[in-house]
């Protein structure tokens, strides 16, 4: 079998065309040769690319279709012969001997030893996110994997992200009648450049910058499907010690953004704010200014215990990424909480004093009969001050006078499924053996649950409610509206419009969508976008 030879690059598309036929042949036959013949026609086409006057409008459209068809199909085959590994570079043979094009990488916080696996980006439909950030131009948008087995820190053990490949080849200088209107080029060395398609939109050829092509979006659709196979028992089993609370981050650390954390709702995880953070970071002065985490709990769990979590999450990763204090922006942090999520955040900027301890117990917690590890724990979630790192909080259909819906028969069903852990239930019958007289009536028969803590008559809603909010923290509500809620009048499905307004907040925005939509509704999209722009400009 012949083999395509690099110092024998197609001198015309015609001989480029060829050898993407004979590719597409070896490949039908799972052949690895198929590799060597796209890269011989990558290298035929690359020549009439870099005569384009515009990366949308290229000298021949047959050159661009063929570039960019080969290079997607080497992409793949060439990782599923071993021959491409997006770490190192590629690897091609030829009859002179086989020789190693290096990758390179340009704007990525990630590593290099973070590109495991490269999937190419083909067309797709996805429900979530509902919008689809693309654009056209030169390169193979791809989805980049990242596996990490064990403790990946703040990152997911299976973590997508965008990126586009353009492989320059190795091409000798060629004459200018070779190529109608073609540039004149020198040798140069082969590379396989890999671009974040985030903050890249241009890309240099011939010295001139031609658009990159990109798709931010397919990452997010590919973790969506993967959140779609959850389980009920994982949003509802309490303690649960596979999912855990933890705090994520949509790409790694970036000193001078300044962090924004959203945080999900009673029976949701965080893939439920795919399309606000897809279509937030497709604003150029936003990827530009912010970076992105994500809260993950078990909403099953306390709501204080949730609040808790998110307040240690939040300490341990200004810890690990800034043990110096120096970057100011991870202390100007956001949160945007839907539904309960709101009140988790909000339990980041209030002063806990006594409010809630007084609602459990009538003495002292000190004076407790219990272990030390009972009482730190106890301590944790009943006493807490503001978060040093918050500086503003958006409420998205929050219910800070709780719903109806949380005692009424879908509640009392929900709150039926939670089944506490057996260490919980241990811990709650020790403190109640060991202190009698001594807790209120709401938690003698058990901890209370989320759903608990959501009933319009919850003495702990109303402690939430009186405890005072840092005065150097901005808030804002969003509130959904449309729905009649028997009782209590306009609302979106779930929480009373009265429930979800907030005294004190800067902006109040009212969107006509059912409790589910509200946060990724249009309108509540623009109201996050126009918050990100005062909350820039106030530091």
């Amino acid at each position: 079998m012949s083999v395509p030879r690099v110092d024998s690059i197609p001198s015309n598309l015609a001989q480029a065309q060829a050898a993407y036929t004979r590719a597409l042949a070896l490949e039908q036959a799972d052949h690895p040769d198929s590799i060597d013949y796209y890269y011989a026609a990558i290298s035929g086409t690359w020549l009439a690319l870099n005569s384009s006057t515009a990366a949308l409008q290229p000298a021949d459209p047959l050159a661009w279709t063929v570039y960019h068809d080969s290079l997607a199909r080497l992409i793949l085959h060439g990782q599923r012969h071993g021959r491409l590994d997006p770490r190192s570079g590629l690897t091609i043979h030829t009859a002179s001997g086989p020789f190693s094009i290096p990758a390179r990488y340009f704007g990525f916080s990630w590593k290099p030893e973070d590109f495991h696996q490269l999937l190419v980006v083909g067309e797709y439909r996805t429900e979530r996110p509902r919008r689809v950030h693309r654009r056209p131009g030169l390169g193979a948008p791809l989805v980049v994997v990242r596996y990490q087995s064990g403790d990946g820190g703040f990152l997911r053990e299976l973590h997508p992200f965008a990126a586009t490949a353009v492989l320059r080849p190795a091409v000798p200088a060629v004459r200018a009648t070779d190529f109608t209107s073609a540039s004149v080029l020198g040798d140069t060395g082969p590379s396989l450049d890999f671009y974040d398609s985030l903050t890249n939109h241009r890309v240099p050829l011939a010295g001139r910058q031609l658009d990159l092509a990109a798709d931010i979006t397919a990452p997010f659709a590919l973790a969506a499907s993967q959140a779609d196979q959850m389980k009920l028992g994982d949003l509802l089993l309490t303690g649960s010690s596979t999912h855990p609370a933890q705090l994520f981050f949509v790409e790694p650390y970036r000193a001078g953004k300044i962090p924004v954390v959203f945080v999900h709702g009673l029976l949701s995880e965080p893939s439920t704010w795919a399309d606000a953070v897809n279509d937030l970071r497709a604003v150029p002065q936003v990827t530009e200014r912010f970076q992105f985490w994500e809260f993950r709990y078990p909403t099953a769990d306390s709501l204080l215990d949730a609040a808790a979590a998110l307040r240690e999450q939040l300490q341990l990763a200004v810890a690990t990424i800034d043990p110096w204090g120096a970057d100011p922006a991870l202390r100007r942090m956001m949160l945007v909480g839907h539904s309960m999520g709101g009140l988790v955040s909000k339990l980041q900027v209030t002063s806990s004093g006594s409010a809630i301890w007084s609602r459990v117990a009538n003495r002292p917690l000190e004076a407790i009969v219990a272990d030390e590890a009972v009482k730190a724990r106890l301590r944790r979630d009943t006493y807490f001050d503001p978060s040093p790192f918050v500086r503003r909080v958006v409420f998205v259909g929050t219910p800070h006078g709780g719903t109806s819906l949380a005692s009424n028969c879908i509640g009392g069903l929900a709150s039926w499924c939670i089944a506490p852990s057996p260490e919980t239930t241990r811990v709650h019958q020790m403190l109640i053996q060991s202190n009698p007289n001594t807790f209120s009536a709401d938690v003698m028969d058990g901890f209370p649950s989320s759903v608990d803590l959501l009933r319009p008559t919850s003495p702990f809603l109303a402690a939430l409610q009186q405890m005072p909010v840092n005065p150097q923290v901005r808030m804002h509500s969003i509130i959904g509206r449309g729905y009649l809620t028997l009782g209590a009048g306009d609302s979106d499905g779930v929480v009373p419009a009265s429930s979800a307004r907030h005294p004190g907040v800067q902006t109040e925005t009212w969107v006509e969508a059912w409790h589910t939509e509200v946060h990724r509704h249009p309108k509540s999209l623009q109201a996050m976008l126009f918050i990100l722009g005062l909350h820039y400009a106030d530091y």
